[in-house]
């Protein structure tokens, strides 16, 4: 932001930081056109409660312009040794530069703090928003559809695996039987061979079982019935898994299209249920609404702002942005005083707001030399331009 200042002889001309934590960089002072020829200037700055220092020496008609590289982050006033005024040049910058390469245009959370979030932020600080229910719910969904095939059905099974009943019983005593007539069918295998090689093939035709057949029969019919059983489950779980995720998109879907219906409209506010007073002296009155789908101001993000602030006891202008001029900071890291963290949250594009910000929350007892005195109580109105 384009910072000018003209320095005229005989009176200090002060520089006023700007509340939201910018720092001044000089980098121009040039000797008014006015200035007789052979006349000498001398720019002087004086940092609070410092020495004065020189800044540049200027002479009309032979060094009448000089490149600064000078960084004020605190109050400092200017004074001038000769008779003809100086010009000086600078920018506004931020203190701490954020690295933007992190930035989404992705869409903002349906997400507002509760009176009583509020109440904590500005009692005990940033205490950090929970994450939407909504995007919870969003999450749940996709999980749940990505895998829903295997987990339902795990699941349903492992709700209504059964007790094992007489039939498992009689099943299960029927594969010990089997196993054992095995063993005795290779034992009379082994007597046969024998028989056969001294003449006794009475001795091998006796040692069969007479009973396998049936209960062989038997084992694969109890099998099949088992099996037909454990697919009918399955069938079963996995049309109840696509019930519960129906009913479930159904009810989001409802949910939805309620908040929607209760959105407020892009318009003025009036009533007091606008206004939020907090016991610190603290307080946030809605003016007017922008578009209720225009991108929220959260802990994090960039927001860009146009404001005016003054002083609450009489009304003086001490800041304010002029023209299409804005400004922009990180909501929620402490660039700006605590007041303007906490009031600017929750804002959409197009809103705006009057903030009532007591001392504590502003500039203390130690104020603003030449803008703002000790322990005043400010008033901001603000509107939000841009978020990303």
């Amino acid at each position: 932001m384009l910072w000018g200042l003209e320095v005229k002889p005989g009176r200090a001309s002060p520089y006023v930081p700007p509340p939201e934590g910018h720092a001044l960089h000089l980098v121009r002072a040039t000797l008014d056109a006015s200035a007789a020829d052979g006349a000498r200037c001398v720019l002087r700055v004086q940092m609070d409660g410092g020495t004065a220092l020189v800044v540049a020496s200027l002479r009309a008609g032979v060094h009448e312009s000089v490149a600064l590289d000078l960084l004020l982050e605190e109050y400092a006033e200017f004074t001038i040794t000769g008779d003809a005024s100086v010009h000086l040049i600078g920018n506004l910058v931020a203190q701490h530069p954020m690295d933007e390469s992190d930035e989404s245009d992705e869409e903002d959370e349906e997400y507002v703090p509760t009176p009583e979030e509020m109440q904590m932020m500005v009692d005990g600080g940033w205490m950090g928003l929970p994450e939407s229910d909504e995007e919870e719910e969003e999450s749940d969904e996709e999980d749940g559809w990505a895998h829903q095939r295997s987990n339902v059905v795990i699941e349903e099974l492992a709700e209504e695996v059964p007790l094992p009943s007489k039939d498992d019983a009689n099943r299960s005593g029927s594969k010990v039987v089997e196993v054992m007539e095995k063993k005795q069918k290779k034992k009379a295998k082994t007597k046969r061979s024998k028989a056969d090689e001294k003449g006794e093939d009475a001795i091998a035709q006796g040692s069969r079982p007479s009973k396998r057949p049936q209960e062989s029969e038997k084992e694969e019919v109890d099998g099949s019935a088992s099996k037909e059983r454990e697919s009918k489950r399955g069938r079963q779980a996995s049309a109840d898994g696509s019930d519960k995720q129906a009913a479930k998109k159904k009810e989001k879907k409802q949910k939805k299209a309620a908040v929607e219906e209760d959105s407020p409209k892009a318009g003025p506010i009036q009533g007091s249920k606008n206004v939020r007073r907090y016991e610190n002296g603290f307080e946030i009155v809605e003016l007017q609404m922008g578009q209720p789908d225009g991108k929220l101001a959260q802990p994090g993000k960039k927001v860009e702002m146009r404001y005016v602030g003054k002083l609450k006891t009489n009304g003086r202008v001490f800041d304010q942005t002029k023209g299409k001029s804005t400004f922009k900071f990180r909501l929620g890291v402490g660039e700006v005083i605590k007041g303007w963290d906490v009031g600017v949250q929750g804002m959409r594009v197009g809103d705006k707001r009057r903030l009532t910000i007591p001392p504590q929350m502003a500039y203390g007892s130690s104020g603003v030399k030449g803008a703002i005195p000790p322990n005043a109580t400010l008033t901001f109105d603000v509107e939000l331009v841009h978020v990303w």
